[in-house]
């Protein structure tokens, strides 16, 4: 996002707030964080608790209608071929301005590989600079849990936060892998000061096998980022993250896929 486009959403530090060379900043001036407040210099630290949560928001219906987005088929997609073999596609969802967006592209390594690259948050916080925090607040059953994370934002820019719950799920024969992702609230992490929080309405990833080597990845995603950033804004970024996404994670599978070929124990529980 540029400072023009900054500019015109408003979501930016007003210039009385902006810190003065030489003079301390906000946060020197408020002293120590309070108990539990997030800082970038050190990560959150949540127990993790179990089934506090009642019914999990993540059912058949809920991976069934991201199969159908993922497999193309939907004529209310609007779909074009961009540069590097990545493939965009965007819907306008009844109810918001924000449209629906995928992305796909074949990514040179294993579906299983690819697939522990987007959920094990201690692997992607290696590759992806997006995240920031990223913790588990409770574990409900298999490779179901409600997460929380924090995404890094341009200069000036306020930071945003989500709290998700997530699941992943995986064929017998090990040549599909797919998660479903929607925001909640949890107990766990209330609203954070200085965060905006921003709302998933629904997300998701669809690693699908070509090859031994080789995989499709679709990534799907309707989010709200919330604050002043106008809808016409959050549209036009997912085509322009897409290509660079889809990038990252080909050079990430590079750099990892040797450290990460042997079975992952945690894709029989899902």
């Amino acid at each position: 996002m540029n400072a023009a486009c900054r500019h015109a959403c408003g979501d930016v530090v007003p210039a009385a707030d902006r810190p003065v060379p030489g003079a301390c900043t906000e946060e020197e001036a408020a002293g120590p964080a309070e108990e539990g407040a997030l800082t970038e210099a050190a990560p959150l630290a949540v127990e993790p608790q179990a089934h506090a949560h009642g019914d999990f928001p993540l059912g058949d219906a809920e991976f069934e209608r991201l199969l159908a987005l993922e497999s193309g088929d939907d004529p209310e997609m609007e779909t074009r071929e961009l540069t590097k073999g990545v493939t965009v596609s965007k819907k306008k969802i009844e109810g918001t301005a924000i449209y629906l967006g995928k992305a796909s592209g074949v990514v040179n390594a294993p579906a299983s590989v690819i697939m522990r690259l987007l959920w094990d948050f201690e692997v992607r916080r290696k590759w992806d600079s997006y995240f920031v925090e990223q913790v588990v607040l409770e574990q409900h059953t298999g490779a179901q849990e409600y997460v929380y994370f924090t995404g890094k934002t341009p200069p000036l820019v306020s930071k945003r936060d989500f709290v998700q719950a997530r699941a992943l799920r995986v064929t017998p024969a090990r040549d599909l892998f797919y998660s479903a992702y929607v925001s909640m609230e949890h107990p766990a992490m209330p609203p954070r000061k200085g965060f905006i929080r921003g709302h998933v309405f629904f997300s998701g990833f669809v690693v699908r096998k070509v090859s031994e080597t080789e995989c499709r990845v679709s990534m799907i995603t309707h989010t709200d980022f919330k604050g002043m950033i106008p809808a016409w804004v959050i549209n036009q970024m997912v085509s322009i993250v897409a290509v660079s996404w889809v990038e990252n994670l080909r050079k990430a599978a590079a750099k990892f896929t040797p450290l990460l070929e042997h079975d992952w124990p945690r894709f029989p529980s899902a």
